[in-house]
């Protein structure tokens, strides 16, 4: 009986005063509603459509330079008169061929930049604002700054647009420039025949090997080159294939460094004095681009001003109401409390007895104990313990364990940030300054079961194999003579292409048209090279390993760059090579890197490719006999080129996505992949300064099943981990910098010393340097210790 009344008793009151907390609520929700909806009202306007202008005003302040004399036409006039009228006495690379381009050029993009603005301004202004409502003064701001953020954007985006078509067309049609700085001539006249003579050309090179057949924004420093072939470099200035790529490459440098300036003039001939630029007066640094001020259109700041009393004049409303709907009121409220305190009055007339009874026994045997609150650590029940029941004491426990429960909640679903990536160098290999490192790879190569590094060495055309001890050091090194190939690429792929359960090598040669193989013994040396003549006129990149026609025989597809084809090797049980099949590309497509995944969930192995000219990434889908379907692309987006790409899950969505690196860029561009061999469009990443063809891996280095981003820049010879959050965005970590500065780099991923982690391999060809970069699995042990650590109220 005690115990029936003490349930019924623990189930009343609760049920209770949770009722009553929830009316509580109720009333002072109804309360503030009703004060929120006594502040609108709804005016009507008779007039509802007005002119913009007649309540906004917006101006644009541009740079100085574009009101200052660097841009009028007499200081160009005055500042080339004195130069020698043929240009051609000057040197090829004198920066005074330039002077009056450039002059020319920069005048135009001022005048184009504040006609482009003030057209937009206007037509913004003179838009018409319709509303039938007057909006409250805080609806009015904000509407209105949303459309003038919009429209300050839109005049730089259709400019960037128009700019991007322009430089665009320039370079695909190989116009040559007047000024000889993109093409040269290398040959007299020859004739095809008696009506079409040509001549033959060769592009210009200018820094970092940079060729102006390839890339229009090739630049080298501006000088002034005097009789003795010595060189005065101006701050600032760059020449380049054309006037106009070389200028966006430009700073403004020397305009605001009255000596610079004083530099310019002697060497012209002039002796009109000018007032440099005043570095304090612009929002944009002095080694700001001429790129970054045409994007913003020499815009230094906007200047707006809202008026909200002359938009009520507009509207001019005659009639306002306010509408309010009561749901509850206090009277409601309070007949419900008295009418539910009533019935628990007689229960507890009943129990009230029999419970004063039953407290007193508990309380004689329990008096030394001390009253306990233990909330449980679970999102659905408390459990509490209390010798005497209070009400106040009661919504407390309510309201703790409720803010509990959501701060849990939040600790649970609030993604683990990342943590910086640690890396460890346990390996420098370097094999001489001279040597020529190329395309290192990982691989038991001498059947210990420890991960050993293969590379070629092109110097010494020998296949090299650094033997691994376990621990990310090596024991030994191996070396191969392989031939004689006078050849500046390679790519190698590792597999066992005969069955004999020992590690072969499969490699290319860019300028040979051959796909060359060699049979390991298991010792780390391999057997003589067995060439693959691929037909004449063929050079091979890319390659990549699997069976295609699930015949257990490993077959072989590597790219053919100049003639915009995909070449697939069947593959006997011997490791030779048969059936020969082509797959077109496009129409100078250039494809370069290669990789393998099945992006439409058919379960069979697709080939997926970056084609360099056509910007975009292709597919063949396979159809698991051997052959493949016609290519689909994806754009790639970006003004340079893609380089190399590789294969990764970024979004968490199980579909195989793209990483592609861009050369001379400073960013990665990721295409998330829609399981059906279609991509969306381009998300770019930036890592650090530019570089040229980055090479790119992907792995998991703090383990948390978010696929991650491995870069080995050239310039800087600097190594990026873009760190996955698993829903296509990621955090950019430098780890390490190698400190040399090479021609070509490359970098590979794998668990080197078994703890776990993956490791980093990272190579310098033109240093012959091998790095081993160990991963101290710090943010793993960080992610292990936030996920295992108990929740306490």
């Amino acid at each position: 009986m005690i115990r029936g009344l003490t349930i019924s008793l623990r189930l009343i009151i609760p049920w209770f005063i949770k009722f009553m907390y929830y009316l509580f609520l109720k009333f002072i929700r109804e309360r503030q509603q009703k004060q929120e909806q006594s502040d609108k009202l709804k005016c009507s306007c008779s007039v509802i459509a007005s002119k913009y202008k007649q309540f906004v005003q917006i101006e644009a302040e541009f740079h100085q330079i574009c009101t200052s004399s660097f841009t009028s036409d007499q200081w160009r006039i005055n500042i080339t008169t004195g130069l020698v009228p043929n240009l051609t006495v000057y040197e090829q690379r004198d920066y005074r061929r330039f002077l009056s381009a450039h002059l020319q050029y920069f005048q135009g993009l001022c005048l184009f930049s504040i006609q482009s603005v003030n057209n937009s301004i206007e037509q913004f202004l003179t838009s018409l604002f319709i509303t039938s409502e007057v909006l409250s003064e805080k609806d009015f701001h904000a509407r209105f700054h949303l459309l003038i953020e919009q429209s300050k954007s839109s005049a730089p985006k259709t400019s960037a647009h128009l700019f991007f078509l322009i430089r665009s067309i320039n370079h695909g049609n190989a116009m040559v420039s007047t000024y000889g700085t993109n093409f040269e001539y290398i040959s007299t006249w020859f004739w095809n025949n008696d009506y079409y003579p040509y001549i033959s050309n060769q592009a210009i090179i200018y820094d970092n090997n940079c060729s102006c057949g390839l890339y229009p924004n090739c630049t080298t420093q501006a000088n002034f080159i005097e009789r003795n072939s010595s060189r005065i470099s101006i701050k600032g200035l760059k020449i380049g294939c054309t006037p106009s790529e070389s200028l966006r490459s430009s700073t403004l440098e020397c305009f605001y460094d009255q000596s610079c300036i004083n530099q310019i003039q002697r060497y012209t001939s002039s002796t009109n004095k000018i007032i440099p630029l005043e570095i304090n007066m612009s929002r944009f640094s002095i080694n700001t681009t001429v790129a970054e001020l045409i994007n913003d259109l020499f815009v230094e700041q906007w200047a707006t001003a809202l008026n909200y009393s002359s938009y009520y004049k507009q509207c001019l409303p005659l009639l306002c109401s306010c509408t309010y709907i009561q749901k509850f009121n206090i009277l409601y409220i309070i007949t419900i409390s008295l009418g539910l305190q009533g019935g628990l009055t007689i229960v507890l007339q009943w129990i009230s007895p029999k419970l004063v009874r039953i407290i007193a026994k508990l309380y004689k045997n329990r008096k030394k104990r001390l009253n306990i609150i233990e909330p449980s650590c679970s999102f659905n029940m408390i459990t509490i313990e209390i010798d005497n029941i209070n009400i106040e004491f009661y919504f407390l426990l309510l309201a703790l364990s409720t803010t509990m429960t959501v701060n849990i909640i939040k600790n649970i679903t609030k993604p683990i940030p990342n943590c910086q990536l640690q890396f460890q160098a346990t390996t420098r290999y370097r094999s001489g300054s001279t040597a020529g490192l190329r395309s290192p790879v990982i691989g038991d190569f001498n059947g210990d079961s420890l991960l050993d590094v293969a590379f070629f060495n092109y110097y010494t055309n020998s296949m090299h194999v650094l033997i691994g001890d376990g621990k990310g050091n090596y024991t030994a090194e191996m070396k191969t003579l392989v031939g004689s190939f006078n050849s500046w690429f390679f790519i190698i792929t590792t597999a066992d292409f005969n069955k004999d359960n020992k590690l072969d090598l499969a490699f290319t040669s860019e300028n040979k048209a051959y796909v060359y193989l060699l049979f390991g013994h298991d010792n780390g040396t391999f057997r003589p090279v067995v060439s693959i003549f691929l037909g004449n006129k063929t050079n091979v990149r890319g390659i990549v390993v699997f069976d295609f026609n699930g015949d257990n025989h490993l077959d072989i597809a590597v790219v053919h760059p100049s003639n915009s084809i995909i070449i697939v090797l069947l593959g006997n049980n011997n490791g030779s090579f048969s059936t020969r099949t082509t797959y077109y590309t496009g129409r100078n497509g250039n494809p370069s890197s290669v990789a393998i995944t099945d992006f439409n969930g058919d379960g069979y192995q697709d080939i997926v490719y970056n084609n360099i000219m056509s910007r975009n990434i292709g597919i063949l889908f396979g159809r698991s006999n051997g052959t493949f379907e016609q290519q689909k692309t994806s754009f790639t987006d970006g003004f340079y080129y893609s380089s190399f790409i590789a294969i990764g899950n970024f979004n968490s969505d199980n579909r195989s996505d793209v990483v592609v690196s861009y050369n001379s860029g400073n960013s990665l561009g990721v295409l998330l992949g829609y399981g059906n061999g279609t991509m969306g469009p381009v998300a770019q990443f930036p890592v650090g300064n530019r570089t040229n063809y980055p090479r790119i891996a992907v792995g998991d280095f703090n383990n948390d099943g978010h696929s991650d981003i491995v870069v080995n820049s050239i310039l800087r010879s600097v190594i990026y981990i873009l760190v996955g959050y698993g829903d296509g965005n990621f955090e950019v970590q430098m780890i390490f910098s190698t400190g040399f500065v090479g021609t070509y780099t490359w970098v590979d991923v794998a668990d080197f010393n078994n703890d776990g982690c993956q490791d980093i391999l990272a190579s310098d060809d033109t240093r012959g340097a091998v790095f081993i970069l160990l991963n101290i699995c710090q943010c793993q042990l960080n992610q292990t210790v936030e996920t295992s650590t108990s929740i306490h109220p």
